[in-house]
């Protein structure tokens, strides 16, 4: 990650997610919809509660916090994915944005919501900030990351394969300063930094359940590239990542991936 500047992090995710766009629903939305429980329950969002989520992707998790009765406004840097969201979620608020500047006024919201977003954000600080701005005094912010890298399998079985038929380097893309990060003193340090108290933070468990291994190679394929690889190896990568699934297939040919995620919840005073 050294060496790149957070507009190269904004780019770099911008394209990665715009890709992922068309997909999304029905590839990563099987496995971050499992935060949406957790995240209303932080920030007890109910019937008439004003949410915002920043890094909305498809709209998913927001057609889910509508349906628990919230009003709900959403942003994304990403346009296809704000399209894609428009058209499947008819009745929520969604905008392009970048959530460092939020076009919305100050104390607008009872709740704001980042569901496996923040890792993402080139500038988290300046994030954190805004969430303070618009939130109502008292109101909640509440964000999940992913846990430790090794309890995410189902991203792993993927990545096992990559890194076998490739010379991709990870460590070497423009990932954002919060990436793979799960310890407390490090969103301690934004959240404080932003005016924002009472944090706590907590793991918890969660899995990418599938009928078939299509959702986790699709999703990871689109997330990777993997059509602009050539064709030899896209199927000697398809042929690993279902030799490196084969403990995860349950005896109805179903598919269920461990994985974690840290929850972290913090307030306006």
């Amino acid at each position: 990650m050294a060496g790149h500047s957070p507009d190269d992090v904004t780019e770099f995710e911008r394209e990665t997610w715009n890709r992922c766009a068309q997909r999304y629903e029905e590839t990563f939305a099987l496995l971050t919809n499992e935060a949406v429980p957790l995240l209303v329950e932080a920030a007890n969002i109910k019937s008439g509660t004003r949410v915002l989520e920043i890094g909305s992707g498809p709209g998913n998790v927001a057609g889910k916090l509508a349906a628990a009765g919230a009003e709900v406004d959403a942003v994304d840097y990403s346009e296809p994915m704000i399209e894609v969201a428009k058209k499947n979620h008819a009745g929520i608020r969604f905008q392009q944005a970048n959530a460092e500047k939020l076009p919305f006024d100050d104390e607008t919201f009872d709740a704001v919501i980042a569901s496996l977003t923040v890792h993402h954000l080139a500038r988290p600080a300046d994030v954190f900030k805004e969430v303070h701005r618009v939130l109502k005094p008292g109101g909640c912010f509440a964000f999940a990351v992913w846990g430790p890298e090794e309890e995410q399998t189902g991203f792993g079985v993927f990545f096992g394969a990559l890194m076998a038929h490739s010379d991709l380097d990870l460590t070497a893309l423009p990932f954002g300063p919060l990436f793979g990060i799960t310890d407390r003193e490090s969103y301690e340090a934004l959240i404080s930094g932003a005016g924002l108290r009472k944090f706590q933070l907590d793991a918890h468990k969660v899995a990418w359940k599938a009928k078939t291994l299509d959702p986790i190679l699709r999703g990871m394929s689109d997330w990777a590239n993997l059509l602009a690889f050539p064709q030899e190896l896209q199927e000697k990568v398809e042929a690993s990542t279902r030799e490196n699934a084969k403990p995860f297939e349950k005896d109805d040919g179903h598919y269920v991936f461990p994985h974690s995620l840290v929850l972290g919840r913090a307030f306006r005073s």
